[in-house]
């Protein structure tokens, strides 16, 4: 199923901190984000963007560019959250 975790990932992946990032929305920059990798942008506490690395879970579709997504798990080794694409439309119809 696109968007669900692979029930392989390590369980360190799943945890928020110190990764506090994680469950928040980022927009999707130029060049789309795939499992491979990706850019995107997030508004940090005090309002200011970060630039980030994202990619998808493996086996999930490309997120293209100009596309909200959630942030769900960070990746310490490649140090890039992995994001599945938010449909905000579904959520208020």
């Amino acid at each position: 199923m696109p968007g669900a975790l692979p029930d392989d990932l390590p369980g360190d992946l799943l945890a928020s901190e110190p990764f506090p990032l994680v469950g928040r929305s980022c927009f999707v920059l130029p060049g789309d984000a795939t499992a491979t990798g990706g850019l995107a942008e997030v508004t940090l506490d005090d309002g200011s963007p970060a630039l980030i690395a994202v990619r998808t879970p493996p086996g999930d579709p490309v997120v293209p560019a100009g596309r909200t997504a959630l942030l769900h798990a960070h990746d310490p080794a490649t140090d890039s959250y992995l994001i599945t694409q938010l449909d905000l439309g579904a959520l208020f119809s």
